[in-house]
């Protein structure tokens, strides 16, 4: 009798360490599928970047561009300047849902991608949307998001000083956030007092310069922006 237990025990226990292994085979089966599965997205999945920007820092005569103006101190300021993100039309056309496009300089997941005629939509109806479209009918897309702010980039910087000879337009009422329908005039020293203690700001999206021959800003611009007032 003692025997037949002995056996029974060690059965039980061979079975218990069959279904043991029997389990760990599943888990490790299942693992590798979720492995294969994320290796094959990951694989498959495309990340679109805006084609090679055409401005050039070292030429700069005569383009108009947004750029962004902090204060630095009583006697210089940086101004950054940005370039449009323009998109190829064959890369755009093969995007889908799990690929990623670098807009403004940020990767965004492509939730959803949708074509209205020569228009695409990304991720329509989301706090991240963007909608790309064909202006210029060269087949260069541009970038807007849901802010109606057009997509563009960094290509580099430069720091400006009072003795710098510009002029500021502001068609922008910063106390009221408004549009004047006359601008404000700033000379270069003016501009600085302003920019020191301005509650707005020279931002990218409503603010752009004119450039002169020597690649320095000429004319800067101000706009209104209802979007800025939110």
């Amino acid at each position: 009798m003692n025997g037949e237990k002995v056996c029974d025990t060690q059965t039980e226990h061979l079975d218990s360490i069959h279904k043991r292994n029997r389990s760990r085979e599943h888990l490790i089966c299942f693992l590798c599928i979720l492995l294969c599965k994320a290796l094959i997205f990951s694989a498959s999945a495309a990340t679109i970047y805006p084609m090679p920007s055409s401005v050039n820092l070292a030429h700069l005569e005569g383009k108009e561009l947004p750029v962004d103006i902090t204060w630095e101190s009583e006697y210089e300021a940086r101004m950054t300047i940005y370039g449009q993100d323009f998109y190829s039309k064959q890369e755009l056309a093969n995007v889908r849902v799990g690929d990623q496009i670098l807009i403004s300089g940020k990767l965004h997941n492509v939730l959803s991608a949708n074509w209205a005629g020569d228009s695409l939509q990304i991720n329509e109806n989301a706090e991240n949307c963007f909608a790309f479209f064909d202006e210029s009918g060269t087949g260069a897309y541009t970038c807007m998001d849901g802010y109606y702010h057009t997509a563009a980039s960094v290509i580099g910087a430069l720091i400006i000083d009072p003795n710098i000879r510009f002029t500021c337009l502001d068609y922008l009422d910063a106390v009221n956030m408004c549009s004047r329908d006359t601008p404000l005039v700033y000379s270069n020293y003016d501009f600085f007092q302003v920019l020191k203690t301005d509650p707005t700001g020279f931002r990218m999206n409503y603010t752009y310069a004119l450039f002169d021959a020597n690649n320095l800003p000429q004319i800067i611009y101000r706009y209104y922006s209802a979007i800025e007032s939110y």
